[in-house]
């Protein structure tokens, strides 16, 4: 499905020209595009195209479950829609059996691009990390407060807009993006299907009974990537294989969670704040809203 540099017009009268492949899966593709109304092929009512991020889905060869899944992404991002930083729903259409997800198009980097540059440049610190996290946790306090759960927060899914502030120093824009797992689940509620990024999805995930707080988790994670680098063996799947081998799930837990902040002497508030996050017990487990008020925020740490 290469599409670069074609134009489509859709059956609503606005035309879409695709640019760059920014991305594929296994029946979707993303474009960077421009989006604007057309009453024809030849009269463009709108001058100004609007620059967006074109998802084009192969409807025909979903499966019935996949096919919810579209429809389900698509009521979240109509959802969202006035929720501040995060990628807004221009049009949503079909043509030819394929769906079109028209997004907002956000220009900067993911987070794992982004984190590279922080280093490189040495920026990345303490303090850097709480700017990202703290907005990242302000508009997943939002979300849970309308019943939405993103289910895939991970750095491919935060997208970094860097501009230098008034005063000369680095100011980064936070936003969300990919809704493709997210669903409704007001709190109270739960969910039992296992969905996520391994590395950044939340044990009970697995287990197919877990909350809107597998958010959370995914944040505590974040917070682990960014500080000490390492997620590799803090992930769920494997410290399940690690129990069958007989190593408690606290002892592994201690061993790639806590001592990886240990062998850096991260602060204790560092620590804690990582444990309020990735904590087993759902129930006792940070919400966003209690995450915002820790004292992980209030320290400065430079």
């Amino acid at each position: 499905m290469g599409l670069a540099g074609k134009t489509i017009f859709l059956e609503s009268g606005k035309k879409v020209t695709l640019n760059k492949e920014l991305g594929r899966g296994n029946f979707s593709v993303v474009y960077e595009a421009e989006l604007c109304d057309s009453d024809s092929q030849d009269h463009i009512i709108s001058p100004d195209p609007k620059h967006c991020a074109c998802k084009i889905v192969d409807y025909s060869a979903l499966k019935p479950t996949e096919k919810r899944w579209l429809e389900e992404e698509v009521e979240v991002l109509r959802a969202v829609k006035d929720v501040k930083h995060v990628t807004h729903l221009e049009s949503f259409e079909k043509c030819d059996n394929h769906y079109f997800i028209i997004t907002s198009f956000v220009e900067g980097c993911d987070l794992g691009e982004y984190k590279e540059k922080m280093r490189e440049s040495g920026e990345l610190n303490y303090d850097s990390i709480q700017d990202i996290l703290l907005q990242l946790l302000k508009i997943v306090s939002e979300l849970h407060k309308r019943g939405i759960v993103h289910r895939d927060i991970k750095p491919e899914n935060i997208l970094i807009t860097p501009h230098k502030g008034a005063n000369g120093k680095t100011v980064r824009e936070v936003t969300l993006c990919d809704f493709g797992l997210s669903c409704k689940c007001p709190c109270g509620m739960t969910m039992d299907l296992p969905v996520g990024t391994p590395l950044y999805a939340a044990p009970e995930v697995f287990l197919r009974r877990y909350d809107h707080k597998c958010d959370l988790w995914s944040i505590g994670s974040l917070l682990l990537w960014l500080t000490t680098g390492n997620t590799d063996e803090f992930c769920p799947v494997r410290m399940h294989q690690a129990q069958k081998r007989g190593i408690s799930r606290d002892r592994y837990y201690q061993d790639h969670g806590i001592s990886q902040f240990s062998k850096i002497h991260s602060p204790e508030v560092v620590i804690n704040f990582f444990r309020g996050l990735c904590c087993f017990n759902r129930e006792e487990r940070l919400t966003a809203d209690q995450a915002l008020i820790c004292p992980f925020f209030s320290t400065r740490f430079l």
